[in-house]
Protein backbone atom coordinates (compact mmCIF):
# COMPACT_ATOMS: atom_id res chain seq x y z
CA UNK A 1 0.00 0.00 0.00
CA UNK A 2 2.73 2.88 1.27
CA UNK A 3 4.69 1.15 -2.11
CA UNK A 4 1.82 2.09 -4.25
CA UNK A 5 1.74 5.23 -2.86
CA UNK A 6 5.10 6.10 -3.58
CA UNK A 7 5.13 4.88 -7.02
CA UNK A 8 1.83 7.20 -7.70
CA UNK A 9 4.34 10.53 -6.03
CA UNK A 10 6.90 9.98 -8.36
CA UNK A 11 4.86 9.49 -11.11
CA UNK A 12 3.08 12.76 -10.53
CA UNK A 13 6.20 13.90 -10.17
CA UNK A 14 7.50 12.98 -13.52
CA UNK A 15 4.43 13.92 -14.89
CA UNK A 16 4.73 17.51 -13.75
CA UNK A 17 8.21 17.44 -14.54
CA UNK A 18 7.44 16.27 -17.85
CA UNK A 19 4.73 18.81 -18.33
CA UNK A 20 7.18 21.96 -16.75
CA UNK A 21 9.73 21.41 -19.25
CA UNK A 22 7.63 21.07 -22.13
CA UNK A 23 5.96 23.95 -21.50
CA UNK A 24 9.30 26.10 -20.40
CA UNK A 25 10.15 24.34 -23.60
CA UNK A 26 7.06 25.36 -25.22
CA UNK A 27 7.28 29.38 -24.26
CA UNK A 28 11.06 29.47 -24.04
CA UNK A 29 11.05 30.66 -28.28
CA UNK A 30 8.98 33.82 -27.39
CA UNK A 31 10.17 34.70 -24.03
CA UNK A 32 12.95 37.81 -23.87
CA UNK A 33 15.22 37.14 -20.95
CA UNK A 34 14.85 40.09 -19.31
CA UNK A 35 14.16 44.20 -20.29
CA UNK A 36 17.51 45.48 -20.36
CA UNK A 37 17.68 47.65 -23.42
CA UNK A 38 21.79 48.18 -23.94
CA UNK A 39 22.64 46.62 -27.17
CA UNK A 40 25.18 44.21 -27.38
CA UNK A 41 28.06 43.89 -29.81
CA UNK A 42 28.44 39.79 -30.03
CA UNK A 43 31.13 38.52 -32.36
CA UNK A 44 30.71 34.77 -33.52
CA UNK A 45 33.79 33.17 -34.65
CA UNK A 46 34.26 31.27 -37.78
CA UNK A 47 33.22 27.34 -37.29
CA UNK A 48 31.02 28.31 -34.14
CA UNK A 49 28.21 25.52 -33.87
CA UNK A 50 24.73 25.91 -32.10
CA UNK A 51 25.95 24.69 -28.90
CA UNK A 52 28.84 26.59 -28.66
CA UNK A 53 27.28 29.83 -29.81
CA UNK A 54 24.49 28.96 -27.09
CA UNK A 55 27.22 29.72 -24.74
CA UNK A 56 28.49 32.48 -25.84
CA UNK A 57 24.82 34.31 -25.74
CA UNK A 58 24.46 32.95 -22.12
CA UNK A 59 27.89 34.33 -21.38
CA UNK A 60 26.77 37.58 -22.89
CA UNK A 61 23.81 37.59 -20.77
CA UNK A 62 21.19 37.48 -24.39
CA UNK A 63 19.95 34.06 -23.47
CA UNK A 64 19.42 31.90 -20.45
CA UNK A 65 19.23 27.70 -20.59
CA UNK A 66 21.65 27.40 -23.28
CA UNK A 67 20.41 23.45 -23.92
CA UNK A 68 16.70 24.93 -24.77
CA UNK A 69 18.25 27.12 -27.27
CA UNK A 70 19.85 24.38 -28.92
CA UNK A 71 16.59 22.12 -28.63
CA UNK A 72 14.87 25.42 -29.72
CA UNK A 73 17.13 25.92 -33.20
CA UNK A 74 16.86 22.08 -33.65
CA UNK A 75 13.08 21.47 -33.80
CA UNK A 76 12.83 25.05 -35.56
CA UNK A 77 15.19 23.77 -38.57
CA UNK A 78 16.46 20.35 -39.62
CA UNK A 79 20.15 21.69 -40.24
CA UNK A 80 20.32 24.32 -38.24
CA UNK A 81 23.11 26.94 -39.15
CA UNK A 82 24.44 30.07 -38.02
CA UNK A 83 26.76 32.45 -40.23
CA UNK A 84 29.73 33.78 -38.38
CA UNK A 85 29.98 37.60 -37.97
CA UNK A 86 29.53 40.45 -35.65
CA UNK A 87 25.50 40.91 -34.45
CA UNK A 88 24.17 43.74 -32.50
CA UNK A 89 21.66 41.65 -29.73
CA UNK A 90 19.98 42.48 -27.32
CA UNK A 91 18.17 40.56 -23.70
CA UNK A 92 14.70 41.87 -24.72
CA UNK A 93 14.87 39.63 -27.91
CA UNK A 94 13.21 36.49 -28.07
CA UNK A 95 15.30 33.56 -28.66
CA UNK A 96 13.70 32.53 -32.07
CA UNK A 97 14.45 36.06 -32.94
CA UNK A 98 17.94 35.41 -32.31
CA UNK A 99 18.20 32.43 -33.46
CA UNK A 100 17.10 33.93 -37.00
CA UNK A 101 19.22 37.17 -36.79
CA UNK A 102 22.13 34.17 -36.68
CA UNK A 103 20.50 32.06 -39.31
CA UNK A 104 20.06 34.73 -41.80
CA UNK A 105 23.18 37.04 -41.10
CA UNK A 106 22.03 40.35 -40.42
CA UNK A 107 25.14 41.38 -39.20
CA UNK A 108 25.83 44.29 -37.59
CA UNK A 109 26.30 47.28 -40.21
CA UNK A 110 29.25 49.70 -39.76
CA UNK A 111 28.45 53.26 -41.24
CA UNK A 112 32.02 54.65 -42.90
CA UNK A 113 32.26 58.19 -43.97
CA UNK A 114 35.21 58.74 -46.36
CA UNK A 115 36.28 62.46 -46.36
CA UNK A 116 36.72 64.35 -49.54
CA UNK A 117 40.67 64.59 -49.63
CA UNK A 118 41.37 61.36 -47.86
CA UNK A 119 44.41 59.62 -49.13
CA UNK A 120 44.59 55.90 -49.96
CA UNK A 121 46.74 55.95 -46.27
CA UNK A 122 44.35 57.56 -44.75
CA UNK A 123 41.31 55.21 -45.46
CA UNK A 124 43.40 52.47 -44.64
CA UNK A 125 43.61 53.96 -41.27
CA UNK A 126 39.97 54.89 -40.81
CA UNK A 127 38.77 51.75 -41.96
CA UNK A 128 41.33 49.74 -39.27
CA UNK A 129 40.23 52.36 -36.58
CA UNK A 130 36.49 50.33 -37.42
CA UNK A 131 38.19 46.79 -37.67
CA UNK A 132 36.89 45.98 -41.22
CA UNK A 133 40.17 45.56 -42.73
CA UNK A 134 43.45 43.95 -42.18
CA UNK A 135 45.70 47.58 -43.13
CA UNK A 136 48.56 45.45 -44.94
CA UNK A 137 46.51 43.48 -47.32
CA UNK A 138 44.04 46.47 -47.93
CA UNK A 139 46.78 48.33 -49.25
CA UNK A 140 48.62 45.50 -51.11
CA UNK A 141 45.15 44.95 -52.85
CA UNK A 142 45.27 48.37 -53.41
CA UNK A 143 48.47 47.92 -55.45
CA UNK A 144 47.65 44.78 -57.03
CA UNK A 145 47.72 45.71 -61.18
CA UNK A 146 45.47 42.53 -61.87
CA UNK A 147 42.59 43.66 -59.37
CA UNK A 148 43.06 47.41 -60.54
CA UNK A 149 42.53 46.06 -63.68
CA UNK A 150 39.29 44.04 -63.38
CA UNK A 151 37.72 47.08 -61.43
CA UNK A 152 38.44 48.95 -65.04
CA UNK A 153 40.82 51.61 -63.60
CA UNK A 154 44.02 52.11 -65.67
CA UNK A 155 46.46 53.35 -63.21
CA UNK A 156 49.05 51.86 -60.92
CA UNK A 157 47.24 51.94 -57.66
CA UNK A 158 43.58 53.21 -56.74
CA UNK A 159 44.28 56.26 -54.92
CA UNK A 160 42.23 58.62 -56.52
CA UNK A 161 39.39 56.25 -57.30
CA UNK A 162 38.36 55.55 -54.18
CA UNK A 163 35.23 57.74 -54.14
CA UNK A 164 34.34 59.57 -50.67
CA UNK A 165 31.10 59.24 -49.73
CA UNK A 166 29.32 57.35 -46.43
CA UNK A 167 29.02 53.64 -46.86
CA UNK A 168 27.94 50.63 -45.17
CA UNK A 169 29.89 47.43 -44.68
CA UNK A 170 29.68 44.60 -41.80
CA UNK A 171 32.98 43.29 -40.35
CA UNK A 172 33.69 40.31 -42.68
CA UNK A 173 33.30 42.35 -45.66
CA UNK A 174 36.87 41.83 -46.62
CA UNK A 175 39.42 44.16 -48.25
CA UNK A 176 38.10 43.23 -51.93
CA UNK A 177 34.89 43.94 -51.46
CA UNK A 178 35.31 47.47 -49.96
CA UNK A 179 37.52 48.27 -52.40
CA UNK A 180 35.65 47.24 -55.01
CA UNK A 181 32.06 49.33 -53.42
CA UNK A 182 34.59 52.57 -53.66
CA UNK A 183 35.42 52.13 -57.34
CA UNK A 184 32.18 50.90 -58.03
CA UNK A 185 30.98 54.58 -56.89
CA UNK A 186 33.84 55.92 -58.96
CA UNK A 187 32.44 54.53 -61.93
CA UNK A 188 29.04 55.95 -60.63
CA UNK A 189 29.79 59.63 -60.63
CA UNK A 190 32.33 59.69 -63.68
CA UNK A 191 29.65 59.38 -65.79
CA UNK A 192 29.89 58.93 -69.94
CA UNK A 193 29.49 62.81 -69.92
CA UNK A 194 32.42 63.52 -67.95
CA UNK A 195 33.83 60.77 -70.23
CA UNK A 196 33.40 62.69 -73.41
CA UNK A 197 34.80 66.03 -71.41
CA UNK A 198 38.04 64.77 -70.77
CA UNK A 199 38.33 63.63 -74.21
CA UNK A 200 37.17 67.32 -75.45
CA UNK A 201 39.82 68.43 -73.43
CA UNK A 202 41.88 66.19 -74.99
CA UNK A 203 42.88 64.51 -71.63
CA UNK A 204 42.74 60.95 -70.12
CA UNK A 205 40.17 59.56 -67.34
CA UNK A 206 43.58 59.74 -65.37
CA UNK A 207 45.44 62.81 -65.66
CA UNK A 208 41.84 64.18 -64.82
CA UNK A 209 41.98 62.29 -61.34
CA UNK A 210 45.30 63.78 -60.56
CA UNK A 211 43.93 67.55 -61.31
CA UNK A 212 41.09 67.03 -59.17
CA UNK A 213 42.98 65.59 -56.45
CA UNK A 214 45.50 68.77 -56.20
CA UNK A 215 42.70 70.66 -56.73
CA UNK A 216 40.74 69.07 -53.76
CA UNK A 217 43.81 69.01 -51.30
CA UNK A 218 44.47 73.08 -52.20
CA UNK A 219 40.54 74.64 -52.55
CA UNK A 220 38.85 74.30 -48.93
CA UNK A 221 35.99 75.78 -50.17
CA UNK A 222 33.49 75.05 -53.00
CA UNK A 223 33.84 78.89 -54.52
CA UNK A 224 37.86 78.44 -54.89
CA UNK A 225 38.27 75.16 -56.59
CA UNK A 226 37.26 76.36 -59.96
CA UNK A 227 39.96 78.89 -59.56
CA UNK A 228 42.89 76.84 -58.66
CA UNK A 229 42.17 74.78 -61.01
CA UNK A 230 42.59 77.86 -62.99
CA UNK A 231 45.84 78.31 -62.22
CA UNK A 232 46.93 74.79 -62.45
CA UNK A 233 45.61 74.78 -66.46
CA UNK A 234 47.27 77.92 -67.17
CA UNK A 235 50.54 76.80 -66.16
CA UNK A 236 50.14 73.51 -68.08
CA UNK A 237 49.48 75.41 -71.08
CA UNK A 238 52.98 77.77 -70.40
CA UNK A 239 54.80 74.57 -69.05
CA UNK A 240 55.20 76.10 -66.09
CA UNK A 241 55.99 73.76 -63.04
CA UNK A 242 52.64 73.64 -60.89
CA UNK A 243 54.41 74.09 -57.31
CA UNK A 244 51.96 72.79 -55.16
CA UNK A 245 52.51 71.69 -51.94
CA UNK A 246 50.42 69.21 -51.38
CA UNK A 247 51.84 66.88 -53.69
CA UNK A 248 55.75 67.29 -51.71
CA UNK A 249 53.45 66.45 -48.48
CA UNK A 250 51.78 63.62 -50.17
CA UNK A 251 55.50 61.79 -50.66
CA UNK A 252 56.35 62.88 -47.13
CA UNK A 253 52.50 61.74 -45.59
CA UNK A 254 54.00 59.71 -42.86
CA UNK A 255 56.20 62.11 -41.46
CA UNK A 256 55.02 65.24 -42.16
CA UNK A 257 54.38 67.21 -39.02
CA UNK A 258 52.48 70.12 -40.76
CA UNK A 259 54.91 72.53 -41.64
CA UNK A 260 56.65 72.02 -45.10
CA UNK A 261 59.95 72.86 -44.75
CA UNK A 262 62.40 74.74 -47.30
CA UNK A 263 64.63 71.12 -47.84
CA UNK A 264 61.77 69.15 -48.65
CA UNK A 265 61.13 71.12 -51.74
CA UNK A 266 64.50 69.44 -52.77
CA UNK A 267 62.57 65.87 -52.81
CA UNK A 268 63.82 63.90 -55.75
CA UNK A 269 60.27 62.62 -56.55
CA UNK A 270 57.66 63.05 -59.62
CA UNK A 271 55.74 64.04 -57.39
CA UNK A 272 57.57 66.87 -56.25
CA UNK A 273 56.18 69.52 -58.59
CA UNK A 274 58.54 72.27 -57.71
CA UNK A 275 61.12 70.07 -59.21
CA UNK A 276 59.33 68.32 -62.37
CA UNK A 277 56.98 69.91 -64.95
CA UNK A 278 53.67 68.97 -65.54
CA UNK A 279 51.45 66.37 -63.61
CA UNK A 280 52.79 63.90 -61.20
CA UNK A 281 52.20 60.77 -62.00
CA UNK A 282 49.35 59.82 -59.93
CA UNK A 283 46.50 60.90 -57.68
CA UNK A 284 47.77 62.93 -54.41
CA UNK A 285 44.21 62.24 -52.66
CA UNK A 286 40.54 60.97 -53.40
CA UNK A 287 38.97 63.89 -55.20
CA UNK A 288 34.93 64.53 -54.42
CA UNK A 289 32.34 65.09 -57.41
CA UNK A 290 33.13 69.00 -56.75
CA UNK A 291 37.09 68.72 -57.52
CA UNK A 292 36.52 66.79 -59.73
CA UNK A 293 33.88 68.83 -61.96
CA UNK A 294 36.39 71.85 -61.26
CA UNK A 295 39.38 70.01 -63.04
CA UNK A 296 37.44 69.53 -65.92
CA UNK A 297 35.33 72.76 -65.74
CA UNK A 298 37.81 75.54 -64.76
CA UNK A 299 36.89 79.23 -64.05
CA UNK A 300 37.91 81.44 -67.27
CA UNK A 301 40.69 83.45 -65.44
CA UNK A 302 44.48 83.96 -66.50
CA UNK A 303 45.76 83.88 -62.71
CA UNK A 304 48.74 81.72 -62.60
CA UNK A 305 49.80 82.28 -58.69
CA UNK A 306 47.58 82.19 -55.46
CA UNK A 307 48.97 81.97 -51.61
CA UNK A 308 46.98 81.51 -48.33
CA UNK A 309 45.47 84.42 -46.99
CA UNK A 310 45.49 82.14 -43.32
CA UNK A 311 41.85 82.13 -43.24
CA UNK A 312 40.97 79.05 -45.24
CA UNK A 313 40.72 81.40 -48.65
CA UNK A 314 43.23 82.55 -51.21
CA UNK A 315 44.44 85.46 -52.55
CA UNK A 316 44.90 85.06 -56.61
CA UNK A 317 47.36 86.67 -59.15
CA UNK A 318 48.12 87.04 -62.94
CA UNK A 319 51.62 88.23 -62.45
CA UNK A 320 54.42 87.26 -60.46
CA UNK A 321 54.88 90.45 -59.31
CA UNK A 322 51.40 90.62 -57.53
CA UNK A 323 51.71 87.09 -56.39
CA UNK A 324 54.91 88.67 -54.01
CA UNK A 325 53.05 91.52 -53.28
CA UNK A 326 50.49 89.18 -51.81
CA UNK A 327 52.97 86.66 -50.44
CA UNK A 328 54.75 89.64 -48.53
CA UNK A 329 50.79 90.89 -47.45
CA UNK A 330 49.73 87.62 -45.86
CA UNK A 331 53.20 86.50 -44.56
CA UNK A 332 53.61 89.78 -42.53
CA UNK A 333 49.98 89.37 -41.64
CA UNK A 334 50.59 85.58 -40.29
CA UNK A 335 53.82 86.63 -38.33
CA UNK A 336 51.51 88.98 -36.72
CA UNK A 337 49.18 86.44 -36.00
CA UNK A 338 52.19 84.17 -34.84
CA UNK A 339 53.41 86.67 -32.17
CA UNK A 340 49.69 87.95 -30.47
CA UNK A 341 49.12 83.98 -29.62
CA UNK A 342 52.71 83.76 -28.34
CA UNK A 343 51.52 87.03 -26.34
CA UNK A 344 48.02 85.20 -25.37
CA UNK A 345 49.98 81.83 -24.50
CA UNK A 346 52.64 83.89 -22.32
CA UNK A 347 49.70 85.30 -20.54
CA UNK A 348 48.03 82.22 -19.48
CA UNK A 349 50.93 80.42 -18.48
CA UNK A 350 51.10 83.31 -15.46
Amino acid sequence: MVLGKYIALVLVFLILAVFTFVRVLWDYPYTPLNNDQRTKVIEIPKGTGIKEAAYILVKEEIISHPMFFTLMCRINSKSPVIKAGEYELRATMAPLEIYQTLEKGAYRKHYVTIPEGFTLNQIAKLLLKEQLIDKKKFLKLAHDREFIKSLGIGALSLEGYLFPDTYEFTKGSGEGFILTKMVSRFHEVFTDAFKRKTDEMKLSIHEVVILASIVEKEAKSAEEKGLVSAVLHNRLRKNMPLQCDPTIIYVIEDSFDGVLKNSSLQIDSPYNTYKYRGLPPGPIANPGKEAILAAMYPARENYLYFVSTNEGYHKFSKSYTEHLMAVREFRGKRELMKKAEKEVNSLDSR
